[in-house]
């Protein structure tokens, strides 16, 4: 595109576009004060001192030791494979100065088997989510039993 006609016209057409684009940083900007929020959820807890309050807190607790119990299994488990797999560590593949596998690496940290180690995502993922679903079951127990629904 040539704009050889008047110097005036790129002048016009960079204005043009700088006011475009400050309109469009504008609206991206302000967009979420238009939109329409859901309504909150609120969770209806048994009042405090009731005898379903005081199942929800036993479950709720129950399912924290449960979890616990799996979490400390799964890291001794974890520490286990990791060092299976050091044990199988051999040399560096020729071209390479690390290891193919990480827990080979001189740097790598030593296995955690304690019962708070840090699990990887595909490992804790289901004992977290595992936890959320029996803290939901504890919650719709006791609003059962103290007559609610949900």
């Amino acid at each position: 595109m040539h704009l050889r006609d008047h110097p005036g016209t790129a002048a016009a057409i960079l204005l043009a576009c700088i006011a475009a684009h400050y309109a469009a940083l504008d609206h991206a900007r302000t967009w979420w004060r238009a939109a329409a929020l859901p309504a909150p959820v609120r969770h209806v807890l048994p009042a405090p001192g009731t005898s379903a309050r005081r199942a929800f807190d036993w479950c709720r607790e129950n399912a924290a030791n449960i979890h616990d119990e799996y979490w400390a299994s799964a890291c001794a488990v974890v520490a286990a494979e990791q060092r299976q797999r050091r044990l199988a560590c051999t040399a560096p593949p020729a071209g390479s100065s690390r290891p193919a596998d990480p827990v080979c690496a001189a740097d790598a940290p030593a296995p955690d088997d304690s019962p708070d180690c840090t699990l990887p995502d595909e490992r804790a993922k289901p004992l977290n989510l595992a936890r959320d679903e029996a803290e939901d079951n504890c919650l719709s127990e006791a609003l059962a039993s103290a007559g609610h629904s949900r």
